[in-house]
């Protein structure tokens, strides 16, 4: 996770824009896919309704 936050800023200071957009959907792809793990790691932090 932490090596797409460093794709990131490189690729904005590359002048990348379409890089910079399929960096984001990557990153946000691997968070989503991660938050029933998180979920179930912490479920304390976590209202969820039925």
């Amino acid at each position: 996770m932490l090596d797409l936050h460093e794709r990131i800023p490189a690729a904005i200071s590359d002048a990348g824009i379409q890089n910079v957009g399929r960096q984001v959907r990557a990153h946000l792809s691997g968070t989503l896919a991660s938050i029933p793990a998180i979920i179930d790691t912490h479920p304390d932090y976590f209202h969820i309704r039925d």
